[in-house]
Parts: structure tokens; sequence; C-alpha cells
């Protein structure tokens, strides 16, 4: 996987043995130009076999609206104020790392997403079919989120800060416990999967074996 300049993004794509697959939708450069003083993207981005990866340089700013991505992922960092707003991505991920005050909503994610050491951002009305991901260091990369009307596999992702001493029962896709202790969980079969993970993420809590 090597990178193609392009303004302010890096179009990566990949080396098959007999020719090199580019990004369809990837902007030229003029028309790169004129969609950047705005630093909105409106288009259709897709590979046909290979798995590519768009990457926005850093400090630049960026709103992706009404987008399509297939079989292409997308990676913002260290941005302020960037916005992924009404997209849909077909085995694709967004990675938004390092990020400050990024909004992500109302999207359709057949895969992941990944919100990475990123702080004030607002992540709601989501459809994310294999699971929401925050990884950080401090505090504030926990905390800081607003999180809510989220799902997986069809089914409510629960986010839930500073609670102490209480039950969750219900079925979620996925529940993520920010600074949360003396917790149990009832009825929680469809999200098991994903509680050892983040809960090791988010650095280890107890799991009750009880009710």
């Amino acid at each position: 996987m090597r990178p193609r300049p392009c303004g302010p993004l890096s179009i990566f794509f990949k080396k098959t043995k007999t020719q090199t697959r580019a990004i369809k939708g990837a902007p030229g450069e003029n028309e790169l130009a004129s969609i950047m003083k705005k630093n909105e993207f409106r288009s259709n981005f897709s590979t046909l076999k290979e798995k590519s990866i768009i990457r926005v340089d850093k400090n630049v700013n960026s709103t992706w609206r009404e987008c399509s991505f297939i079989n292409v992922s997308l990676l913002t960092s260290e941005s302020n104020d960037s916005n992924f707003v009404h997209n849909s991505m077909l085995a694709g991920t967004l990675y938004i790392q390092k990020n400050k005050n990024y909004t992500c909503t109302h999207n359709l994610m057949s895969e992941f997403l990944y919100v990475m050491y990123s702080g004030g951002n607002i992540i709601n009305h989501n459809v994310i079919d294999s699971g929401f991901f925050l990884i950080g260091k401090t505090s504030e990369d926990f905390v800081q989120q607003e999180v809510w009307n989220n799902s997986c596999q069809g089914k409510e992702i629960l986010y839930i800060r500073h609670v102490i001493d209480d039950a969750i029962t219900g079925d979620y896709g996925q529940i993520i416990m920010v600074n949360c202790s003396l917790i149990t969980i009832r009825q929680y079969e469809h999200a098991a999967r994903m509680l050892a993970e983040i809960g090791r993420l988010l650095g280890g809590w107890i799991k009750s074996e009880s009710g």
C-alpha cells in the first residue's frame, strides 16, 4: 500500500500482481481545489476488490456528507470540528484519532467505528454493525464523549458514565461503561463478546456472574 498525495488527502491503494487499483471517486486536482475551499466532500468512493483507506492530513478539518464508501475506510487525525454526517460505509471502517469536537451522526457502517485518544466528540444516531471501540489513555478520552441513540447488530449501544452500584438489564448490542463501579449486568448474551474487550480497553472492571 502506498500513498498518492492529493492536496490535504492521501489516497491509499494496494498493488496487485498485474495492476494498481486506485479508489474510484477520489477527487482530481481541479475538483479537489474547489471542494477544499469548504473542506467538504460529497462523493462516492469505492474499490473493486482490495480494501483501501483515505487519510485526511493532520490538522485539516473536513466534512463528509452524504458520501458512499465501498471497501474504503476513512482516517481523520488531529483535527478540530470535523464532521461525518449521513454517510454509508460498506466494508469500511471510520477511524477518529486524536480529534477534538468530532461530530459523527446518522451514518450506516457495516464494520467498525474507532474513536481513539479523542475528546469532546458527538456520536449519535449511527448504525454500526460490527461494533464501536473507544480507546484512550486518560479519563478525558472516555468521559468527554456524547454518545446516544447508536445501534450494533440491530440493538442499542448502551453508553453510561459515572454510575455506581447499579444493575443493567436489557438486550443490548454493546455496553460501554466509563468510570463506573459495582455494576451488575444481567441478560447480556448478545453483548457478551464485546464486554470483555471493552472492559480491557477501559482499564478493567468487575463483571458480576450473578443474575
